[in-house]
């Protein structure tokens, strides 16, 4: 009864499995159009199992409307349930209203990647964040 009642409390839940890897993807629409979307990449080695790697996104012109924290919530929970310990998100440093909601949701940032990413032709730093259960 449990796990019939974990599998459908997550039954809008899209996820894809193979023997090396799990993806799951929560998304936001409005009138059938999605607008935002959260990820979790879900490694099976045994020195990973209970770390997860999360992105989430929305569109600009639904951003404001409490649909990032929605997903970020939502997949949080789900990793909760299903026994991880904690996630991870790295973002560019040019994308620090990232960074920002993230901390402001209780992530910690635990390390700076310097020259990461290559953007409009420039190196730009990745900050590594995570939350932990």
């Amino acid at each position: 009864g449990e796990e019939l009642a974990d599998e459908l409390r997550y039954e809008d839940t899209v996820t894809r499995h193979n023997s090396v890897w799990s993806r799951v993807f929560f998304v936001a629409t409005v009138d059938e159009y999605v607008v935002g979307w959260s990820h979790l990449d879900l490694p099976h080695s045994d020195k990973l199992r209970e770390t997860a790697q999360l992105t989430v996104g929305v569109r600009d012109e639904y951003r404001g409307y409490g649909i990032g924290k929605r997903l970020l919530d939502r997949a949080l929970a789900w990793a909760e349930a299903n026994g991880y310990r904690k996630v991870y998100n790295s973002v560019a440093r040019t994308n620090m209203n990232a960074v920002t909601f993230l901390e402001q949701q209780g992530w910690d940032r635990e390390a700076v990647r310097g020259d990461h990413f290559t953007i409009d032709g420039e190196p730009v730093d990745e900050v590594m964040l995570a939350y932990t259960f």
